[in-house]
């Protein structure tokens, strides 16, 4: 009997309880997809200054993040961007808007708090589950939480302040999850 080992009845049972606990759970499956919209509409255009819009481009960034971010959470078989999401043929959509996004005057680069404000919505099948509000703001030159410098444009802290809070809408999301699944007992993944 070369190649067995001998082990403890305590030990056997054990595995055989580990076993049939694992058996019997049915494993995590990813909902067939989700539909984000490509653009983030800013809220109040107006509000926001025309060189932030046009030069940072965060309205097409922000989507793009979140999409990597809840891509890698592997919550979601597909996971795209499209113009409408709620006509799209997806399970889940999620429509991001920019509340606001302030930056002190100045050229490419400028001293002072930076701010982003988004909204997020998420819907299964064209019906709203729940809606993320969060913003971000550095706390001006030497910012630990977007490593700004005095040499960091406003647009690159824009940048890191969408990656921050796409973080935290990919993390909402999967606990979305979570909650849907205890009170109707069906998952994001059905």
């Amino acid at each position: 009997m070369q190649g067995l080992r001998r082990t403890s009845p305590g030990r056997r049972f054990l595995w055989a309880s580990v076993m049939l606990l694992t058996v019997g759970l049915p494993l995590p499956a990813m909902a067939d997809s989700l539909s984000i919209k490509k653009v983030a509409e800013y809220r109040n255009a107006n509000r926001v200054k025309k060189v932030l819009r046009e030069e940072c481009r965060i309205d097409t960034r922000l989507p793009e993040m979140v999409q990597d971010k809840v891509g890698k959470l592997s919550l979601f078989s597909q996971v795209s961007l499209t113009d409408d999401p709620l006509t799209a043929q997806h399970d889940f959509a999620l429509v991001a808007s920019i509340i606001s996004l302030e930056a002190p005057p100045g050229a490419g680069w400028s001293t002072g708090t930076k701010f982003l404000k988004i909204k997020a919505t998420l819907y299964r099948n064209q019906e709203n589950v729940g809606e993320f509000v969060r913003a971000e703001r550095t706390v001006g030159n030497n910012d630990p939480i977007t490593n700004a410098t005095r040499n960091t444009s406003n647009c690159r802290i824009a940048e890191r302040l969408a990656t921050n809070l796409s973080e935290q809408l990919a993390v909402w999301i999967k606990q979305q999850n979570i909650q849907i699944s205890e009170t109707t007992g069906k998952s994001l993944s059905h």
